[in-house]
């Protein structure tokens, strides 16, 4: 039985060093943009020592390597040689094993005038060794930096397909604010699939850093607020984001399904507390055509609150009457069958009480089928999404 499980121990060392692994990551930039990617070890904490080069295309990266975090952890120190074709970079310093992690971040800058494409980073000349300098044999698993098109957030319009470059004008005006309206408010025929570079142009809240992308995978009327500042340039920000090509193997190009907007909720996010409800009156008949009011009743008080929603029957004509203190700041009925407003300057109602909005008008019959697409609300205040109900009518979401 001994003899059995010596053999059994061998042949489990044998294979923990030959799964050691060095590898490094695939990254997506664009022209003039930086990224960055890590080498990541893999050996057990049997490695106390590393050494690669780093093949890449010079006409087109500018790279840089630094110490990464488990091998500063484990006091080691790195050097670079610069080799012409190539980065040697060699991590050592004293007996401590290295943890799996990062040994390694390569800081890559791509030309301005790059072409669109995949370069390859390559390992080559990998050596490994554990505290006593014996060799590690390694298994490499070669990257890649993708330089992928680029796009301004929130410019959307005039759009071909929902993939970048074939969006967009490379400037802010009305008519990208009127499609993320349609888009939050869920029109058909106007939420591109969530997986697309276009909806992430859409996705503008919150608001892009210095080191990290904005957005939160649901578009909402905190979207069309950061859309409607920038378009106004009352915030001079115009983040520039790189393609995802999320949708690029569906070959998704055109619009998607009225759902789409929402099903990419992250599922850890709460939903919002309700606290007020669009209620949808009865129709008022006049011989020609009727027109049915819109309220927006008050659970709790309702301070400052923006609001957005959008309405209709697919088909019919329609126009929105306004009845509240505050015109709509922004409305549009261009689209057959579609009613879409936003109160972005917000509204104010006391709990239990409710506010006439105003009217939808169109022609005898419409109200039958007249249906909520996408409805959203958030306090100017505190800026925190403010959940509404819908009563009257047919949801559609």
């Amino acid at each position: 039985m001994t003899r059995w499980i010596g053999v059994a121990l061998l042949l489990g060392a044998a294979v923990s060093l030959t799964a050691a692994q060095l590898s490094i990551g695939t990254v997506a930039n664009g022209p003039g943009q930086t990224a960055t990617v890590s080498v990541v070890l893999a050996s057990g904490g049997g490695a106390a020592g590393v050494q690669f080069d780093l093949s890449y295309d010079r006409t087109a990266l500018t790279v840089s390597v630094a110490l990464g975090s488990a091998a500063g952890a484990a006091q080691k120190n790195i050097s670079l040689n610069d080799l012409g074709n190539a980065q040697r970079a060699i991590v050592v310093g004293g007996r401590t094993p290295i943890a799996d992690g990062v040994v390694a971040t390569v800081t890559i800058t791509v030309a301005a005038n790059a072409p669109l494409g995949s370069r390859a980073l390559t390992l080559t000349n990998v050596v490994a060794t554990d505290a006593n300098a014996n060799s590690i044999p390694l298994t490499i698993v070669n990257g890649a930096n993708n330089v992928n098109p680029t796009y301004l957030v929130g410019d959307v319009y005039p759009y071909t397909t929902n993939t970048a470059p074939q969006f967009g004008t490379g400037a802010l005006n009305i008519l990208d604010m009127i499609q993320v309206l349609f888009a939050v408010d869920n029109i058909p025929g106007f939420a591109p699939a969530a997986c697309s570079d276009r909806f992430d142009a859409m996705d503008s809240y919150p608001a892009d850093t210095a080191t990290a992308r904005g957005g939160d995978g649901v578009l909402d009327i905190r979207d069309l607020i950061v859309e409607l500042f920038r378009v106004n340039n009352l915030d001079p920000s115009r983040p520039i984001r790189t393609s995802l090509e999320g949708c690029a193997a569906t070959g998704s190009t055109g619009q998607t399904a009225q759902s789409a907007v929402r099903i990419s909720r992250t599922p850890s996010k709460p939903p919002a507390e309700i606290r007020g409800t669009l209620v949808l009156g009865s129709p008022e008949k006049s011989p020609t055509q009727e027109r049915v009011p819109v309220y927006l009743q008050a659970g709790r008080d309702l301070v400052r609150t923006a609001v957005t929603f959008g309405l209709g029957d697919q088909q019919s004509p329609l126009h929105f009457v306004n009845a509240a203190p505050a015109a709509p700041s922004l409305m549009q009925d261009s689209q057959p069958g579609a009613v879409a407003l936003a109160w972005l300057d917000g509204l104010s109602v006391g709990a239990g009480e409710r506010l006439l909005l105003g009217y939808v008008t169109g022609p005898l019959g419409f109200s039958a089928n007249l249906k909520v697409f996408g409805w959203s609300a958030s306090g100017l205040n505190d800026n925190q999404e403010v959940g509404l109900d819908v009563s009257g009518g047919t949801r559609l979401r």
